[in-house]
């Protein structure tokens, strides 16, 4: 695919609760560092952090949104 990725909602992340979605985040972090990951893994990892990223944007009020590395988008798209 030579295009940019768009992502969608996934419900098998969904109904994960964020301390597992970061949990498998930081551990997929880890491991992408020693080797590359498959394309399943990158779909998985692309999922988590896009459904870290909308509970963010969704969380009212703001101050109970998580501000860490990923939740938090590098830049405004």
């Amino acid at each position: 695919m030579d295009g940019p990725r768009v992502y969608r909602r996934r419900r098998y992340v969904s109904e994960w609760s964020s301390k597992s979605l970061h949990a498998v985040a930081t551990r997929m972090n880890r491991d992408r560092q020693s080797a590359d990951l498959t394309e399943h893994q990158e779909w998985l990892w692309d999922a988590i952090v896009s459904e870290l990223e909308y509970r963010r944007r969704h969380t009212k009020p703001v101050w109970r949104s998580c501000s860490c590395w990923l939740c938090v988008p590098p830049f405004e798209p």
